[in-house]
């Protein structure tokens, strides 16, 4: 049995087989320009993504010879499989976990990525806390959906947004864990 809730989990198991990946590779450009951006002057040889989806972001890392070696992480078989059929040359590993627990030791990545991840998470202190364990910097980034747009109740869409973040709110519940922000940035894309 997984920590994942089990309507959480189900929601994604065949999303990568069905939804547009031309969208999300479109979408992975401007968070792997971010990624760069903000982490290139830390170290970042040994890369580990959670939630890495279909592999948008770390095949673009990986044709700007961005890091050495990649290990990518998601809740869905879908979405490993689509990662396993891309001609990522840096990949080293990728599978299935359950949502929170990171199968790594400590201090075992330079950079761990979390891109479009936290808002999904029931727990995301959890994941958090697992990914400052396993690594020794980290990138997250969110939709800044928090805003006069937001709906005051909480409607269920496709994007499985169940948390959501402005600026404040996203770096306050970093700090909140532990963390220590060395940049943020805020873009429009």
């Amino acid at each position: 049995m997984t920590d994942l809730n089990k309507k959480y989990s189900n929601k994604y198991e065949n999303y990568y087989k069905k939804s547009d990946s031309n969208w999300r590779f479109i979408c992975a450009l401007d968070k792997a320009e971010n990624i760069i951006n903000l982490t290139n002057k830390y170290p970042h040889n040994k890369i580990l993504e959670i939630g890495a989806g279909d592999g948008s972001i770390l095949k673009i890392l990986d044709k700007r010879d961005f890091g050495d070696k990649y290990t990518a992480l998601d809740i869905s078989q879908s979405a490993i499989d689509k990662i396993n059929n891309e001609k990522i040359k840096r990949l080293d590993k990728s599978q299935v976990f359950d949502g929170y627990s990171l199968p790594f030791d400590s201090n075992e990545f330079d950079l761990v990525i979390l891109s479009h991840v936290i808002e999904h998470l029931e727990y995301p202190r959890k994941l958090i806390y697992e990914s400052i364990r396993v690594g020794k910097h980290m990138f997250v980034e969110v939709p800044c959906e928090d805003n006069m747009r937001l709906s005051s109740n909480y409607v269920e869409n496709e994007t499985g947004h169940i948390n959501f973040y402005n600026p404040n709110t996203i770096r306050r519940l970093l700090q909140t864990c532990g963390l220590r922000l060395l940049d943020q940035q805020l873009s429009n894309p």
